[in-house]
Formats: C-alpha cells, sequence, structure tokens
C-alpha cells in the first residue's frame, strides 16, 4: 500500500491478514473479480496489495496459467504475503514498490487492480501515470474506492472523539474520504480512456461479541493511536462500538452493509 500516514506494521499486518481480510477484503475481491473478468493469458498487478487477496483471488479464478505480481509500499505486508503457504498465494509474485516506482518495464502487463488503496496515495496522478507505463496498450485498470463512510465505522468515529481525539476520528474516516468522480479527470491526464464507476455492495460480517469488535479495531492503523491514549481509551472504543452495531445484529454476528466503487478504465495511445 503506498499510504502516507496509514501503514500497517509488525503485528498490525498479521492481525489485517487474520481479520480484515475474511470480513471485508476478501468478499470485495470476489465481488470485485464477479464483475471483472480476468482470462488466461492476462498478465495481473495487483497494487498496494496489501497482503495479497486480489492477487490470490485472480489465482483461485484465473487458474494457474497467468503471472500475477502483488506489489506494496509496505514491507511487512509484503512479508505476509510471502509467508502464506497456500498454493495461490505460493504461485503469485511479491515484491515491495511504490505504486509511483513500479520496478517493470513499460508495457508488462494486460490488467491492474487496486483495491482500496489508491485514497491513500500521496500523489495519485503519479501513481495512475506510472500504472498507465507499466500497461499494455489496451491494457486495463480497475481499482475499488468506498462509497461513503460505512456504517460499521460511524459508531467507532463517535467513540473515538469522545474518548481519543477529534483528530483520531477523523484519521478513522480517511479511508472514506475519496470520492469516485475525482479519480476521472486524474484517469484522462494519465493518459486512460473508456472510464466508467460502477457499483458494489458487500457485507462485513464479523462475531457479535466484545473480542470479536476489538479484534477489528486492532487490525486498523488507528489502534495505535488509541493505545497511546491508554488501554483504557481502547476498552471504551470497543465497547462504544459494540454497542453501537446493535441494530446490525443478526445472532451470533453482526452484518453490516458496506458500499464501493468499482472504476474501470482502459489504456490509450
Amino acid at each position: 500500500m503506498a499510504r502516507s500516514g496509514f501503514q500497517l506494521s509488525g503485528d498490525a499486518a498479521r492481525i489485517y491478514e487474520e481479520q480484515k481480510v475474511p470480513t471485508m477484503f476478501a468478499p470485495l475481491a470476489v465481488a470485485t473479480l464477479d464483475q471483472v473478468t480476468v482470462l488466461a493469458d492476462d498478465v495481473v498487478l495487483d497494487i498496494a496489495c496489501g497482503t495479497g487477496i486480489v492477487a490470490r483471488t485472480v489465482r483461485q479464478r484465473a487458474g494457474a496459467k497467468p503471472r500475477i505480481v502483488g506489489t506494496d509500499l509496505n514491507g511487512d505486508m509484503i512479508a505476509i504475503a510471502q509467508s502464506l503457504t497456500d498454493d495461490a498465494a505460493r504461485t503469485c509474485e511479491w515484491q515491495t514498490a511504490d505504486a509511483t516506482d513500479l520496478p517493470f518495464e513499460a508495457d508488462t502487463f494486460s490488467i491492474a487492480f487496486c483495491q482500496q488503496g489508491i485514497q491513500f496515495f500521496p500523489d495519485k496522478q503519479a501513481a495512475l501515470t506510472e500504472v498507465h507505463r507499466v500497461l499494455k496498450p489496451a491494457g486495463r485498470i480497475c481499482f475499488t474506492v468506498w462509497n461513503g463512510v460505512a456504517d460499521i465505522v460511524v459508531p467507532m468515529t463517535e467513540a473515538l472523539a469522545q474518548h481519543v481525539s477529534a483528530d483520531a476520528a477523523r484519521k478513522a474516516t480517511a479511508p472514506f474520504a475519496l470520492e469516485a468522480n475525482q479519480l476521472l479527470p486524474m484517469l484522462a491526464e494519465a493518459g486512460f480512456m473508456e472510464c466508467s464507476i460502477s457499483d458494489i455492495s458487500i457485507n462485513r460480517t464479523i462475531p457479535a461479541t466484545v473480542h470479536g469488535v476489538r479484534g477489528e479495531i486492532e487490525g486498523l492503523p488507528i489502534a495505535k493511536i488509541i493505545f497511546e491514549k491508554s488501554e483504557a481509551a481502547m476498552d471504551h472504543v470497543v465497547q462504544d462500538t459494540f454497542t453501537g452495531l446493535a441494530p446490525f445484529r443478526q445472532g451470533d454476528f453482526f452484518v453490516v452493509p458496506q458500499k464501493t466503487h468499482l472504476i474501470e478504465a482502459v489504456k490509450g495511445s
């Protein structure tokens, strides 16, 4: 993830893979690939790949033939991806790389994915221009950005404002700040055409327990700020978030819808 001030490191990268991938990023990867077809002769790049769930899902969908490369600025995320032992992970390539300075020749890839990463790039225009460079002629870029603040985040943000700080609450909503329409002129300037925006909705399903909610929060970059405040602050944020999610309870789980935009474009000449 080529991110500014939103990095996960050390144990947080492991928690991300254990908590966020199953509940959010894996369902989103599946929903994305339900709309985006990857062929056996494609060469696939997964930018800001985190622990590689999009790349792994592509492998499961497209079979053994495509070359699939996942890159992320965060070395701890790449280390987790490299440590995974399932066939999908082992047959992908993993590299630490900045999205604005990709270590590949021009015209290398036929399709590039970026799942919930571009909103954190300090220089989005430079990243899109770099993706254009490494894509083959008529290559595709497909990426997702959230459509509004997620319902699961709303009670947490309120709790952060009360128990930690207004700045912590603001940072918690940072992943949702970018609007899809803002990216269209950037894509055009980078040389992309046939730009489109469609909608995807997934359900985030987490155990309806204090422990389950705590795991969700500890897997966020904001967790470090909460712990720096105090352990008690974390307890308050967890409890208030748990209480606030009550309307989404279905049996033993909270099932919370979350909307995203899928943006697609084709490399122009």
